[in-house]
């Protein structure tokens, strides 16, 4: 069988088509012109499979592997050059299905083994593709320098990152405003939140938890919305990270006001076998690269600080974590809702959380919760 090829690989969004081609010429790129590309995806159950249908070129089959992520990222494929492109179309179409068609314009260079793709795609516009592709011995590193200085020579900075494939961007609706007018994404305003067993309102009589009490005021306000509770009791950040992409994307379609609210840590803060069940500086940057995911997506995030529990040392540590939560969010331009000081100073919460289970409350505490979201700009965020 064929061994998988391999390369690290980048996506950006790209400002400036023109002044991007500039430096790569500049940096000594070789420019191999313009390539019409079609690609059509096709319902797999692992990793992805496309048929490329190009011009200049002949039509190729690519199988592939990779995770989506903002940053670098291996990439496994499989490339099987075909003679008849159009009968092998129809017949992975009537066996798996089409999954979606990107169609794009690709300006193509190269720079010591890397493929560097200027895009032009249809729908979403024009990104920046950084390819290096590895010989079958490679550890990696060499491509990952040379994509890095790549980077730093056209001044990639974090924010025009993207996670996602072309198709899944397209699937999605993200990047793009897809024919939505304002009006119809106000009447199906679809909401999500994601995170721990606060979000699912654990300890609540009456079953609504701050969620349900803030979409029940939404309505109140006139703001009627559909919500989705993806809280998860005992999750830390990192749980959370690895679920949100593939629970939240079929509850977000594209003709939709769409947006999340994130609200997790206090797990994070948690001492288990002598140490901390994750990082501080985990937690950060796994909560940075979901704001990341999301803007790439076009999914606005409101973030909810973690809240504190019946222990004094534990507290100053869910403390400073809202804190380093708070700066990531402002550097990503994400809202953010600090919770801890004034729960801590409510003895409601204190008493409730006290007399529960040491982390959550009863119904007057949750509503003490909500009251403080709500409190927060919460209509004028679901309004913007």
């Amino acid at each position: 069988m064929q061994r998988p090829r391999r390369n690290i690989e980048l996506k950006a969004r790209d400002r400036d088509p023109v002044a991007s081609l500039k430096i790569c010429r500049a940096l000594g790129a070789e420019d191999c012109g313009e390539i019409a590309q079609r690609d059509i995806y096709f319902e797999v159950a692992h990793g992805g499979l496309k048929l490329r249908e190009e011009e200049p070129g002949r039509p190729h089959l690519i199988q592939f592997e990779r995770a989506n992520e903002p940053q670098q990222r291996e990439s496994r494929y499989r490339i099987i050059e075909l003679g008849d492109g159009a009968a092998l179309r129809a017949a992975l179409a009537e066996a798996l299905g089409i999954r979606g068609t990107v169609v794009k314009r690709r300006r193509l260079l190269l720079w010591r083994g890397v493929r560097i793709h200027l895009d032009e795609v249809e729908q979403l516009g024009t990104f920046i593709e950084l390819e290096a592709v590895a010989p079958p011995d490679s550890d990696l590193a060499h491509e990952r320098q040379l994509v890095a200085h790549l980077r730093d020579a056209l001044g990639i900075t974090d924010e025009r990152l993207v996670a996602f494939g072309y198709a899944e961007q397209l699937i999605h609706g993200s990047l793009s405003e897809q024919g939505n007018s304002a009006s119809h994404k106000h009447d199906d305003r679809r909401l999500l939140f994601i995170g721990d067993s606060l979000v699912a309102g654990v300890g609540d009589p009456a079953g609504m938890g701050w969620v349900g009490r803030a979409v029940a005021a939404s309505f109140e306000l006139g703001l009627p919305l559909t919500a989705y509770n993806l809280g998860v009791r005992g999750e830390t950040s990192e749980q959370v990270a690895e679920r949100w992409r593939a629970e939240s994307l079929p509850r977000l379609p594209p003709a939709t006001g769409r947006k999340i609210v994130l609200s997790f840590g206090a797990n994070d803060t948690t001492v288990e076998s002598g140490s901390l069940r994750v990082a501080p500086e985990r937690s950060c940057a796994v909560l940075a690269t979901m704001l990341r995911e999301a803007t790439s997506l076009g999914l606005p995030v409101l973030m909810v600080g973690p809240a504190p529990v019946d222990d004094r040392e534990q507290n100053e540590r869910i403390h400073s974590l809202s804190t380093a939560f708070a700066d990531v969010c402002q550097r990503a331009g994400a809202a953010f809702v600090g919770v801890v000081e004034p729960l801590l100073a409510s003895r409601t919460w204190m008493t409730q959380v006290s007399a529960g289970d040491g982390a959550h409350p009863g119904a007057d505490g949750y509503q003490a919760l909500a009251d403080l979201v709500i409190a927060a700009g919460w209509a004028d965020w679901l309004r913007g």
